[in-house]
């Protein structure tokens, strides 16, 4: 549910998100009337640096849609991501810019004037005198900048099982776990923090943050493939007339427990060879039977300061296990039919093997002017192996550890290398091999 929220966060451009836990019972003198009093106790409220726009606003009020439907540009696909906040709350509110405030009722028991026709109210314009007849709900949104407001309700017509305290510290919790991976994908997002409001003296405590970090002119890079992505979308360009692009950089991700971790990604979109898509995939796009966009992206891990490699998870909306070394990011993400074929699956196989595949093995991994040939001097042939085997780990080998999904990418990667002629494969070399460490020259030939 949260990373619901960080994607709809990155839609909007924001570059960083708080999602704080208040514990607090917050006092009910100056609220609407004795209906709201539930709304006044423990909640999460989340703020990004980015304000509603009336679209915004207007999406969100389509229970079920938003304005991201048929928009694959935007990072929450099926837009669905405001809506997921039911999981923990009956009455989601937000305010923004200070000078609106928005709550979401579907069972009009919580808001003033709230129907089953009109599920939710909304306040425009907030005067002084608003803002002092209502003040105990206004400093629910911690100041004017806090401008989501998910309430846990103790009992719930949505769900059958209330919203308790552990249950959101577990959403933060998976949070913090995967704070990392998300944000290599995202584009625009560098920060996330967990905080929590200090009970016994209001204070905000920062728990967790984690940020990415990339250079000015890669970060232009992505702003502009992003924008190619969204002119594509707009002028609803059929698959052959997608522009083929591909972008790739270094990203550094830092978090408050030290951990220091270095990525190359490469995001790439359009399919490079149109005739080797199938045509069933071409005709359904043109047909908008699929509204989805031809993008994909890849990031490999080339430097930590902590083991991480028994961690293969993809970024998916939904955390789905690959098996393989690196990171993807599939737009069309939970695509495919239930036996594997059809238009949908024909969809995957073609941005596996056409477009991420590709993207993966573009950039070589191996410092070295040479393409053919690394020259190594003054360096144990025992270090010389370490770093090779860390470079090799980039390759998936272990069929058993691979889900069934993915062997066609596999299969895609490695007949890549064998049409390309790619020397990406090493083969170690030294004038005298022998069971000595130290040798004057070492030769890799690729």
């Amino acid at each position: 549910m949260l990373k619901e929220l960080l994607q709809n966060a990155d839609d909007a451009k924001a570059t960083e998100i708080f999602f704080i836990f208040d514990p607090r019972t917050h006092p009910t003198d100056r609220i609407f009337d004795d209906k709201w009093v539930p709304m006044q106790g423990p909640s999460l409220c989340v703020y990004n640096n980015q304000p509603f726009t009336e679209d915004d606003v207007r999406g969100i009020q389509k229970l079920g849609r938003g304005t991201k439907e048929a928009n694959p540009g935007k990072t929450g696909q099926y837009g669905i991501g405001f809506n997921s906040v039911y999981h923990i709350t009956d009455c989601p509110s937000f305010i923004s810019n200070n000078d609106i405030l928005c709550i979401f009722d579907p069972h009009a028991q919580f808001a003033p004037g709230a129907t089953s026709s009109s599920p939710g109210r909304m306040f425009r314009d907030l005067d002084s005198d608003f803002k002092s007849q209502f003040s105990d709900v206004l400093s629910l949104y911690l100041g004017d900048h806090f401008k989501l407001e998910h309430k846990m309700a103790k009992s719930s017509e949505i769900s059958s099982v209330p919203a308790s305290d552990r249950m959101v510290q577990n959403l933060l919790d998976k949070l913090k776990s995967d704070g990392s991976e998300l944000l290599m994908f995202l584009n625009h997002m560098e920060k996330i923090s967990i905080c929590e409001i200090q009970n016994s003296t209001g204070e905000l405590k920062v728990l967790y943050s984690v940020t990415a970090k990339i250079t000015d002119g890669d970060r232009l890079k992505r702003k502009q493939f992003h924008a190619s992505v969204i002119d594509s979308v707009t002028k609803k360009k059929p698959l052959p007339a997608i522009p083929v692009q591909q972008i790739t950089y270094t990203m550094d991700i830092e978090d408050t427990d030290g951990n220091l971790t270095t990525w190359m990604i490469c995001n790439r979109s359009g399919f490079p060879n149109i005739e080797n898509v199938s045509k069933s995939v071409i005709s359904a796009h043109k047909n908008e039977d699929i509204t989805l966009f031809p993008r994909g992206g890849v990031a490999a891990c080339v430097s930590h300061n902590y083991k991480k490699h028994t961690e293969h998870s993809a970024f998916y909306h939904l955390s789905l296990e690959t098996g393989l070394p690196f990171h993807i990011l599939r737009e069309e993400n939970l695509w495919r039919d239930d036996n594997g074929v059809g238009v949908r699956s024909d969809w995957n196989y073609n941005l596996m093997t056409s477009l991420i595949a590709p993207a993966y093995l573009k950039r070589r991994y191996f410092p070295g002017p040479d393409p053919t040939m690394t020259v190594i001097q003054a360096t144990p042939i025992h270090v010389v192996k370490k770093t090779l085997r860390k470079f090799l780990y980039l390759f998936p080998v272990k069929r058993v550890d691979i889900q069934p999904d993915w062997y066609c990418l596999v299969k895609a990667l490695y007949n890549c290398i064998h049409a390309d002629l790619k020397r990406l494969l090493p083969v170690v070399r030294a004038p005298h091999m022998d069971n000595s460490d130290m040798h004057s020259v070492i030769y890799i030939s690729w």
